[in-house]
């Protein structure tokens, strides 16, 4: 072995190291993908064993997997937009690096209400692309089926009646964390009563609709 091939390859990863901005990035995507990948499938075996038996039992693992598949997918959808919204605004958002469901942190000094109105809207963005990619991918002819498309329309009813407030009382008001205090002043508890019912009537009556 000569000189030149002892040299390490510009491609050698310890001349190239990954940063670990780029590094926490792929770890959250990662997991992301794998937990919305292990929901498809979940609703895919459900789907095949209710289609190869037609067992009662059969039907309602089926609903419930459907259920769980559209709100993996409003859900990780729905954060991403939220990440993409803050990173389009120019927005500080470092991504943890390890795992987790809310994978980054929004960093209120270094940013201005505009970017948290990016990174905000960006969140119900992404539930109506949810929405959208259903309607698309997945024919509405079986009731587990529709049960899909039934939570990632609660998932937006629920992210509407949360987020929203907050983002109108930022934009009026130019103060974002002002907006969280004033939606979150009467506690947790409440506010998120109130989205989850209002979640949860809008899949049922989409749901009642269709079926």
């Amino acid at each position: 072995m000569n000189k030149h091939d002892e040299q390490a390859s510009p491609l050698d990863p310890d001349q190239a190291p990954v940063s670990p901005a780029l590094q926490a990035a792929l770890t959250q995507a990662r997991w992301h993908l794998l937990a919305l990948l292990a929901a498809l499938t979940l609703f895919a075996a459900a789907e095949s064993w209710l289609l190869l038996t037609d067992m009662a039992l059969a039907r309602v693992f089926a609903l419930l997997a459907g259920l769980i598949a559209g709100l993996a997918l409003a859900q990780l959808v729905h954060e991403w937009g939220h990440y993409l919204g803050a990173r389009l605004s120019g927005a500080t958002v470092p991504m943890k690096p390890e795992p987790a469901l809310l994978a980054y942190d929004f960093d209120f000094q270094a940013n201005s209400p505009r970017q948290f109105l990016w990174m905000s809207v960006g969140g119900s963005l992404g539930n109506i692309v949810a929405i959208l990619l259903v309607c698309w991918l997945i024919p509405l002819d079986y009731p587990h089926r529709v049960a899909m498309l039934a939570a990632t329309v609660g998932a937006a009813v629920f992210v509407a009646v949360l987020e929203w407030p907050i983002i109108n009382h930022a934009r009026r008001h130019q103060d974002p964390m002002g907006a969280l205090v004033h939606q979150f002043g009467d506690g947790l508890a409440p506010v998120f009563r109130r989205s989850i019912s209002a979640g949860v009537l809008a899949a049922v009556l989409l749901y009642w609709w269709l079926c």
